[in-house]
């Protein structure tokens, strides 16, 4: 699914035809990730953008690149990777205070993630999950889990709007 919303095309709007239809060029670690088995792409996925969020570039040119220093997520739950591996995206308008706590991913989801307390305790949550799991809890005895995916961030001001932007073009 993922391959097919990045799918670029050339379009004649007033014959509606498209042509030079591509795929995307998939970078090794997208296609490796993507030969895992479905079970470990979005933990690994998580991984790759928690690389890419840290990673500092070796110059100052780019140090300087609000791309690089406005990228401002530091949790990326199974969820939500799940969500953009899937390509669960949400088509419909945005609706108030739901739109941090959705099924599928929208821009609130690209947030700064920047409240301490709301990243922990997403870091809780899904590492309470992982723990039940492991140690083979009977189902009955798990906690309940939902489809939401959390947004763990806040929109305060328009330094935060930059920051959206740059950590949507970091996972895209």
């Amino acid at each position: 699914m993922l391959s097919l919303f990045f799918i670029v095309a050339d379009c004649d709007w007033e014959e509606k035809k498209l042509t030079n239809v591509k795929l995307p060029a998939l970078t090794t670690k997208m296609k490796n990730i993507l030969d895992e088995p479905i079970s470990v792409r979005a933990i690994q996925l998580s991984n790759l953008f928690q690389t890419i969020f840290n990673e500092v570039p070796d110059n100052e040119i780019d140090q300087l690149n609000p791309l690089y220093s406005h990228m401002s997520m530091t949790h990326f739950d199974k969820k939500f990777s799940t969500g953009i591996l899937n390509a669960r995206l949400q088509y419909t308008d945005l609706d108030g205070a739901a739109t941090y706590e959705s099924t599928e991913i929208n821009i609130f989801h690209f947030v700064p993630q920047s409240n301490a307390s709301l990243v922990n305790a997403a870091r809780i949550r899904d590492a309470n999950a992982r723990n039940e799991v492991e140690f083979k809890i009977h189902e009955s005895q798990r906690t309940k889990t939902n489809s939401t995916i959390d947004g763990i961030g806040r929109v305060n001001n328009i330094e935060d709007v930059i920051k959206v932007c740059a950590n949507l073009c970091g996972i895209t």
